[in-house]
Parts: C-alpha cells; structure tokens; sequence
C-alpha cells in the first residue's frame, strides 16, 4: 500500500478470455452477465464459507480425490492443515479472496488505505468516461434474475452519453500522490462529489 507507483500495469490483473466454443456465448453483454453471475455466485459461497479450500498437491493423484478430501473433512480444521501436510498437500492462503468483493483501494499522501463494504448489492460499468452502478443483488442478498443482469447491460450498451469532459477513470493511472491530490481536491468541493467516490 506504501508504493507510489500507478496501479495499472503495476498491480492490476489483466484478464484475457479465449473465444467459447459455441458461438451465441461470444455476445459481449451474454458473456459479461454469465461472468457477473458467476462471479457473484463464487462471492456467496465464499461468505457462506463453504469453499472448498485452494491446495497444492505434491502428489494429486492420491490427494487431488474425494476419498482424502472425506478423510481430511473428519478432522477439525486446526488439525486438518498438519494431516494434510503429512499427505503432501498443502492448504493455500486464501484470506486475501475477501478483498475480490465490496472492496477498493484509496489513494492517500503517503500510504493507501484500504475500503471495504461488506453489503454492497451494486457493481460499476463504465463506458466513456462514465460510471454507472447496476443493482445485481436484491434487498435480501440474491442474486437478480440473469435476463435482469443482461437486459441492464444491454441497454448501457445501447446509450450515446456525450463522453465525459473530465475522465476521472484517467486519474487512476497516475502516481498515487497524484492521484491522492486530485481524490481530495475533488471530494472536497461538494458532498455530492464526496457521496459518488463512496459508493
């Protein structure tokens, strides 16, 4: 959090999907909503805590199978890390998946800080230099309706805003002091500013 320099390149992942095999997938906004989905379903299951923890197999074809995942599950879960180390297989970290979900990072002077908002129901589409929030969970915590998702992108798609004057997307790609700067300049000179940079 203390390096200054821009995320972009430095630390944000990039991701690059290869082409489904069934061409009707391929559509930008079908795509988009399965992953949304998808996504979100990964999100609950990590905060019900039923996932199934990531491992390192020294040894999968005895470790990487139902009959040791059944006997590890007999051990409660401050032994079953050390039984698992006797097999060869090696429990990973998985603390930092809570930062994937409801969580940003926030530019400061010196050193960033982190942001997180565990009932956030909403995810952000930008498209020229605009932000839009799209509600994908309903009051109770669900998932929306798929065609929901779908019909919400579609239409973003679909509109011709005027591209915004100031990109403040742009300002993420600067030196964190700078970017820092501007955050502050910006939320300083109206609460509605202030209210946008929270959601």
């Amino acid at each position: 959090l203390k390096d200054r320099a821009p995320l972009p390149v430095n630390y944000n992942p990039v991701l690059i999907m290869n082409h489904d095999k069934k061409p009707e997938y391929n559509d930008q906004h079908l795509r988009t909503a399965n992953i949304i989905i998808s996504s979100l379903r990964f999100m609950k299951s990590l905060k019900s805590e039923i996932l199934v923890p990531e491992i390192f197999h020294m040894n999968a074809s005895k470790t990487d199978t139902e009959a040791f995942r059944s006997k590890i599950m007999k051990f409660p879960s401050f032994i079953a890390t050390y039984a698992a180390y006797f097999y060869k297989a090696y429990p990973l970290d998985m603390s930092q998946y809570q930062g994937l979900f409801g969580a940003t990072r926030i530019p400061q002077r010196d050193k960033d800080i982190i942001y997180r908002n565990e009932n956030t129901k909403h995810i952000v589409v930008m498209k020229d230099g605009n932000f839009y929030t799209v509600e994908v969970m309903d009051g109770n915590g669900n998932i929306r309706e798929p065609e929901f998702i779908y019909t919400q992108l579609k239409y973003l798609a679909s509109i011709n805003p005027p591209s915004a004057a100031n990109p403040i997307g742009a300002l993420t790609t600067q030196n964190r002091r700078v970017w820092s700067s501007a955050r502050t300049h910006l939320t300083s000179l109206s609460t509605r500013n202030a209210d946008n940079m929270t959601l």
